[in-house]
C-alpha cells in the first residue's frame, strides 16, 4: 500500500489481541487520541479502547481522530 495515502480500512481489537499484534508488526509507537489507542500496519489502522499508555513503550497523544480521509477532503474542497 502506497504510504503517501490513509486507510479507510479500520480493525477494533481487544486488549490481548491489540498487545499482540503491536509484538508482532514490531510497532515501537502506539497514538492515541481520548482512550482510543491505534496504529497502522499492513494496510489496515488497527484500534483498542481498552489499552493505557502505560501498556506501551512510547505513545504519541494526538487531539482529534478523523474518519474523512485528508486526502479525500482535500480533493472535496477544490470542486
Amino acid at each position: 500500500m502506497n504510504s503517501e495515502f490513509g486507510t479507510d480500512l479500520r480493525v477494533k481489537l481487544h486488549k490481548e489481541e491489540f498487545l499482540s499484534l503491536i509484538k508482532i508488526s514490531h510497532r515501537e509507537i502506539v497514538y492515541r487520541v481520548k482512550k482510543t489507542h491505534f496504529f497502522a500496519y499492513d494496510g489496515f489502522v488497527f484500534f483498542c479502547n481498552e489499552c493505557n499508555d502505560n501498556d506501551f513503550d512510547t505513545v504519541i497523544v494526538g487531539f482529534e481522530l478523523s474518519t474523512i480521509s485528508f486526502f479525500y477532503e482535500k480533493d472535496r474542497k477544490r470542486n
